[in-house]
């Protein structure tokens, strides 16, 4: 029987998702009041709450991607809830089994009614009042019910159904938990997606796994210092200009040893930047370090070193009394671009009534380090600030002062523990000037790997509507919390912007390890022998890869060639490595393939684009199920390809002009050579190789031997082959 709940691949079912439109269903009560009251993690995602058409557009893509026209009634069915735009998951028990998992989805009578109706042979159950469906008698099998306009299925059998519904006639759910209330609803309301878990139910889940993985006494020193902590939540919305990102952590009994200073921000105002590449200001910087050394002890009870004792016994003063003890006001950071490669950076702490005290110490680490400490400036300020930094211009700077209005609450909340203030305008802008500057440091055979130009345009592509983002935390000695906002323009919530984007992001990528890839040459290939230039382009397009070991990369020039590997450097060459996407398609249609072929047997293959010995591990399968798909390649009569096969010189012409013939309108094949034909004395003009040999030559892919003979029959070896590819996709250099 095939399975129609849960664990039929829950991310198909939300990609399939909006196959009809959408209808209003009876849910009354939240998930929150129908969940057991033991939940450690509660999931909301609300596509409705998207900004823009990312909803529907996220859903219609994915179901082009996934959707199938063949799905089966009671799975429809499913997709018909699903179209509600609002999904539900919760879990329970230990969370890294995930044995206690429900899926919820809004739904109505009529569609639970149509749902069971569909399924084959659901098998009924009951709990108290409550009916439950078995997808089938298996100790595992998946379990549906429909409860108070939901429709919920739990995956790892009936258990898990039963305490739903045993705890919800005992007004046991969700929504009862204080753990929940008090965290969750701290968030604010219509996020498009929230989370919540429970640390303590969390930690019971996990302890066991991580003592038999990390050893009891490690094991409970991550423990100790997640146990400081009792719940949390997280919220993804948007605002009027752009969007948001809630955290909420409620605090447990000890977590006073993580604590923080709340403090109210003022250094901002004496940054020494109008418009700072980043700006951060935090509360004690002391604190942080303190933390940071006792976290590290826990973890290791090894570990003794007094980093603070060794750089006293070095400076000749007491660090931690003279220095660190100062430094638990507030301290910011702040980053600008320079006119050189380095940006400036400037760190500032409030020492005010310490004055004397920290600006003796600096003077003592500046003698230590020989009094030249170029180009870093140390000093205290009049007003009580101390200031390092690598800007030899930082006192006529300081004082200069940061527009406070992005930083909202912040600036006047005395619960404040931290802001930060990033212009993602500006930070595009210095990548592009490093990216330039650093172009100019490479190799000039090399450049050509590298489409400066190509990559700054993509940059632009990427960065274009992002403005800025503000992060600031609070404490309000009972739970910690922060929020994120990105300003961002109404152009990046487009579908197309994201496609886009992600094509710019690929391509930047690509270029990288082109060039990566162009200084490093095969250390079995001699320079200048006559197929090394052929080889290195096709090695930066990632067309051939060679063989690794050792740190070595070895060509093996001399070796013949497979057909699998021969069809590999082809299809790289034409169509780029397969995606992601299409070896998953390709994986898919094999397993259905599989089911077919168990029903009919070796008949399954007709017209098919699966061989008899190529399986879905091979590592040449995508590529080659990819290439039947578009008709480049037929294999043999009884249905095999023969991967691990020598291919000879007239099976590897046939292939490659095959390649050319059915994409001649590609712009790397528009300006290939024409030049007159060439009888070769050993092709026959009846062989089946003629034709294709006469028009790989006259475009130039292929060349006969010194004595003018073609020899078909003898094997292409890994140097011919890459030559004769290199001549095909000449267009591409």
């Amino acid at each position: 029987m095939k399975k129609l709940f849960f664990s039929r691949a829950l991310a198909t079912l939300l990609a399939v998702a909006m196959m009809v439109p959408f209808q209003a269903v009876a849910a009354v009560k939240s998930p929150a009041q129908v969940l057991p009251k033991d939940t450690i993690i509660y999931m909301d995602l609300n596509l409705q709450e998207l900004p823009g058409d990312l909803g529907n557009t996220l859903i219609n893509l994915l179901n082009t991607q996934l959707g199938s026209s063949d799905v089966l009634p009671a799975r429809k069915i499913m997709l018909e809830m699903i179209s509600g735009k609002r999904i539900y998951l919760a879990m329970s028990g230990n969370a890294l089994s995930m044995e206690e998992l429900a899926l919820v989805i809004p739904a109505t009578q009529d569609q639970w009614t149509r749902f069971l109706a569909a399924e084959p042979k659901p098998i009924k159950k009951m709990s108290g009042v409550h009916e439950y469906y078995l997808e089938s008698d298996s100790p595992s099998s998946d379990t549906a019910t429909y409860l108070d306009g939901y429709f919920i299925v739990t995956s790892s059998g009936e258990d898990y159904m039963k305490k739903i519904l045993q705890g919800y006639d005992k007004g046991e759910f969700l929504s009862t938990s204080s753990a929940y209330s008090n965290t969750a609803a701290k968030l604010t309301s219509g996020n498009f997606f929230t989370l919540f878990g429970d640390i303590t139910k969390l930690l019971d889940g996990v302890k066991q796994e991580l003592s038999s993985e990390l050893g009891k006494e490690s094991a409970q020193s991550i423990l100790d210092i997640y146990s400081s902590f009792k719940e949390f939540a997280y919220g993804f919305g948007t605002f009027d200009k752009g969007v948001k990102f809630e955290g909420i952590v409620t605090k447990g009994p000890t977590s006073n040893k993580f604590s923080t200073t709340p403090f109210l921000p003022t250094l901002y105002k004496k940054a020494p930047a109008k418009n700072p590449l980043l700006y951060y200001e935090g509360y004690n910087l002391k604190q942080i370090t303190d933390v940071w050394s006792d976290l590290v002890k826990s973890l290791s009870a090894e570990f003794s070193f007094d980093a603070t004792g060794a750089l006293s016994d070095a400076l000749g003063f007491d660090l931690e009394k003279n220095l660190l003890t100062h430094l638990s006001k507030g301290f910011s950071v702040t980053i600008d671009p320079s006119t050189t490669e380095v940006p400036y950076i400037t760190l500032m702490a409030d020492v005010k009534g310490n004055e004397q005290t920290v600006q003796a110490s600096v003077k003592k680490i500046i003698d230590v380090l020989g009094g030249n400490i170029d180009p870093l400036q140390i000093t205290v300020t009049n007003d009580g600030v101390l200031l390092l930094s690598n800007d030899e211009k930082i006192l006529t700077k300081y004082g200069t002062g940061i527009d406070g209005t992005d930083f909202g609450m912040a600036v006047s909340n005395p619960q404040t523990t931290g802001l930060v203030f990033v212009d993602l305008q500006k930070t595009a802008t210095v990548v592009k000037q490093t990216i330039e500057s650093e172009y100019k440091t490479y190799p000039v055979n090399n450049r050509k790997y590298f489409n400066l130009e190509n990559i700054l345009s993509r940059i632009n592509v990427i960065s274009k509507p992002w403005s800025r983002l503000v992060m600031t935390g609070y404490d309000d000695g009972t739970s910690a919390s922060s929020t994120v906002k990105v300003f961002v323009a109404p152009s990046v919530y487009a579908a197309d912007y994201w496609q886009d984007a992600y094509g710019a992001y690929e391509e930047i990528e690509k270029s990288y390890a082109r060039y990566a890839s162009s200084l490093q040459g095969f250390d079995d290939v001699p320079a200048g022998v006559w197929y090394s230039d052929s080889l290195q382009d096709l090695k930066v397009e990632g067309i051939i890869k060679g063989y690794e070991n050792y740190g070595m990369l070895a060509f093996r020039p001399g070796q013949n060639v497979t057909r699998a590997e021969f069809l590999a450097m082809l299809y790289r060459g034409v169509y780029g490595e397969p995606d992601y996407l299409e070896k998953s398609n390709s994986n898919f249609e094999y397993m259905n393939f599989m089911s077919k072929w168990a029903d009919e047997g070796d008949g399954a293959y007709a017209g098919s684009n699966f061989f008899k010995d190529l399986e879905s591990d091979h590592w040449a399968f995508s590529i080659v199920t990819s290439a039947a798909k578009k008709k480049l390649i037929k294999g043999y009569g009884n249905h095999e390809f023969r991967p691990n096969q020598t291919i000879n010189r007239a099976e590897a012409v046939a292939m490659a002009y095959r390649f050319y013939e059915y994409n001649n309108d590609l712009e790397i094949f528009v300006d290939l050579p024409f030049r007159d034909g060439k009888e070769f004395p050993d092709v026959a003009k009846d062989a089946w190789y003629a034709a294709p040999t006469d028009a790989a030559y006259r475009l130039g892919i292929v060349d006969g031997n010194d004595s003018g003979k073609f020899e078909p029959g003898r094997s292409l070896n890994r140097a011919e082959a890459a030559q004769m590819i290199h001549n095909l996709l000449r267009g591409k250099f």
